[in-house]
This record gives C-alpha cells, structure tokens and sequence, in this order.
C-alpha cells in the first residue's frame, strides 16, 4: 500500500527539496485504512520533529511543536475558538474545551464546547476567591451543584477515559500526548491504556460497557456534523463488538437526543448495523421504545415530537390535582413510554 511505504520513508527523507507523492484519494478516505495503517503508526518513533514534519507533508498544516521533558507535546495557540475564555495565568481547560482548541489549531471543524471545565495548573497555591469568580462565571451549572476549579493532579495525563481527552490548554499553549495529537488530526475514537481492564474471556482487555457506547456516539456525532471520517480504534473496534449491555445503549442514546436527532439517528444507524439492536427498528424514537421495554433506564431527553405530546397532555389534564385514576394513567400511557414527571416511579 502507498500509505505504508510513505510513512516508512517519510522519517529518513532529508532532503528538502524532494517531492514525495501522495495518494490524495487514500488520504481522503482514510477512514476506510485506519485499522490497516495501524500497525504501521505502532511502529515509528514520533518525535517533535517528525510530528512537525508530518502534519505539513500530509495535512499541510504548520503547526510548531516541542517536546516537554515529561513526553508531552506543547503547541503555541495563536487565535481562541469561540466559546473558550481568556483566563489568568495558571488557569486552563480540559475536556471539551480543551479538544476545540486543539481541533481549531489543527484546522479542524469543530463546535464551541457545551461546557467548560476549568482547571488550576499554576505552581503557587490556588486563589480560591479568584477559582470562586472562574467558577462561578464559565462554570454555572457545576458551580450550583458545589463544583469548582479542579487542581490539576499529576497524574492526569496517565487517567483520561479516550486518548483525545489527554490534552488541556492553559497559557496560551496545548499541551498533549502523542497519541492525542495523531488520534485527533486523523479523526480516531481509542480508548485510553488507563480504561483497559484484564479480561477473563480470553479477549486481549476488557473495556466498560459505558465507554464502549460513548465511543460510538462520538463517532455518531461527528458523522451527523458532516465528518464521515471518524472512525474508532482497531482495538476500540473489537472491543465494541464483543457487546454493549442494553442499559448502557440507552443512557448514550439518551445522551444523543441531549445533542440532536440526527445524532440520536446516527447512533441508532451505527448500532444496528453492528447487530447491537435489533433491525426492526426504524428510528431513533422507536429505539427508545424498545430499550424503555427492555431495561428500567428512564430517559430524560425525550425525542422533540415526544416531549411534545408531554406538553399537549399535561396541558389537557389538570395537573394540580393528585392523579388517582389508573384509566387516566393507562391513557396518558398512549403518548408517552416513559414515567410521567408527576407519576411517582415504581
């Protein structure tokens, strides 16, 4: 395969002058070779020379990189996505936040992050009335339920769920592990070392059914904003095919819906062409039908025509009053397949 014999000759080229070919197509649909090209990945040296030298021969991106002495990568922010703040020395962002910075240095379509996860990474203690006023200014939400800035611990680098997670941004600068950096730009889902459990089935590890399903919603996500070349992991791959339990497929779908419909049907699609669901379903909607049938998950973020005979029945009945008849209860039960708000759970 060309892919193969250009990264085994792209770390001894010296010469700068040299044109080296590039299959476009086969970049352009490297969806289609993640899994192949794996192995090849597994078995380069990724220095920050190489890594600088990558992104602009393969991806035309000229993007400065320098190694830190623990093994991380740093790279210089020069414009801030929308929805990330300008914040004090010492302060950073995580998560979401942090994986938009990174996509947007990358030239990588990206949405502003739901939330922001703050972090405290400066080596003075903590200002706690300054973390109060971060906290409770991009934070709101876990500001009200008592959380705060999170101080960075040592190990976080070592403890994150997916590979794409092991990235913050703090002064200016992103500062991420190798894996982060190729698993983002070329668009991979992997499970982190961290989350892989020893297996005593005879499979190589042993992931958690919640990881399992949120690794496909991303996928799923990311398909429904127009990117067709995310794909998961050879490892994650197999791992998710050996099975998610129901309860789990729900609570991401549940989350899906949280997102969008089209995510919702994305994520649906996606499982049952892995036999994870079965064919008969037809849509999102009736996925959450059948997985309310088959497991005690309630869900929460009703599809948008579900939630709306909720309104139009909550509005026909007088739900002042303490609802006691079951007839009542079995007729609301036509429009909904959940519990109602105002209907103790059993």
């Amino acid at each position: 395969m060309l892919y193969f014999v250009l990264m085994e000759r792209f770390p001894s080229a010296t010469n700068k002058g040299e044109k080296i070919p590039i299959d476009a197509d086969a970049l352009n649909q490297e969806q289609g070779t993640v899994h192949a090209i794996e192995h090849t990945f597994k078995q380069v040296s990724w220095n920050e020379e190489l890594l600088t030298r990558w992104l602009k021969l393969f991806y035309r991106l000229d993007v400065a990189i320098k190694e830190n002495p623990e093994g991380t990568l740093n790279i210089g922010v020069d414009a801030m996505p929308n929805g990330i703040p300008d914040l004090p020395a010492g302060y950073g962002v995580k998560g979401g936040g942090a994986r938009a910075v990174l996509r947007s240095v990358l030239k990588i379509e990206a949405e502003p992050p739901r939330d922001i996860d703050l972090v405290y990474v400066g080596k003075n203690e903590q200002d706690t009335e300054m973390s109060r006023k971060l906290a409770e200014t991009y934070m709101p939400d876990d500001f009200a339920s008592g959380y705060g800035v999170e101080t960075l611990e040592k190990d976080y680098f070592l403890s994150r769920d997916f590979t794409w997670n092991e990235v913050l941004y703090v002064d200016g600068h992103i500062v991420c592990t190798k894996q982060c950096l190729l698993d983002t730009v070329r668009n991979v889902v992997r499970v982190s070392d961290y989350e892989k459990r020893e297996s005593y089935s005879g499979q190589a590890f042993y992931v958690k059914p919640k990881l399992l399903a949120k690794a496909v919603r991303f996928v799923a996500a990311a398909r429904a904003h127009g990117n067709n070349k995310m794909a998961l992991s050879e490892e994650t791959d197999r791992a998710v095919e050996m099975g998610i339990d129901y309860w789990h497929i729900a609570l991401h779908l549940n989350r899906s819906f949280e997102q969008s419909e089209a995510v919702a049907e994305e994520y649906v699609d996606a499982l049952i062409a892995r036999e994870l669901l079965p064919s008969t379903i037809q849509s999102p909607v009736e996925a959450l039908h059948y997985l309310s049938e088959e497991t005690d998950f309630i869900f929460r973020a009703e599809a948008a025509e579900v939630l709306d005979r909720e309104i139009r029945l909550a509005k026909e009945l007088d739900l002042e009053k303490e609802i006691t008849d079951e007839e009542t209860y079995e007729t609301y039960a036509q429009y909904s397949n959940v519990t109602p708000f105002w209907r103790a759970a059993k």
